[in-house]
């Protein structure tokens, strides 16, 4: 998923953990694949999400823990164009 990618991008999330999560999802006959484009994506839940400039992203830190992380609209926007296509 976009939010795991992000969440190992920033260190917060354990390395290989949206591979595993991905894995299950096929096995479980799910689609992985987001069919809406980079721009649909981050205007989805933006308004409902963000205060002022700042966005809370729950991420994973581990399957089974998660953590709230504030950041920038701007670093969000980022972070999910570095990670869309990885």
């Amino acid at each position: 998923t976009v939010a795991t990618k992000i969440g190992e991008s920033l260190g917060i999330t354990e390395p290989g953990t949206e591979r595993t999560l991905t894995d299950f999802i096929k096995q479980c006959g799910q689609p992985t694949d987001i069919k809406v484009s980079e721009e649909e994506f981050l205007s989805l839940g933006l308004d409902k999400k963000a205060a002022g400039d700042e966005i809370s992203v729950i991420l994973l830190k581990k399957i089974g823990t998660y953590q709230i992380h504030k950041m920038k609209v701007s670093e969000f926007a980022e972070q999910c164009k570095k990670v869309w296509n990885a």
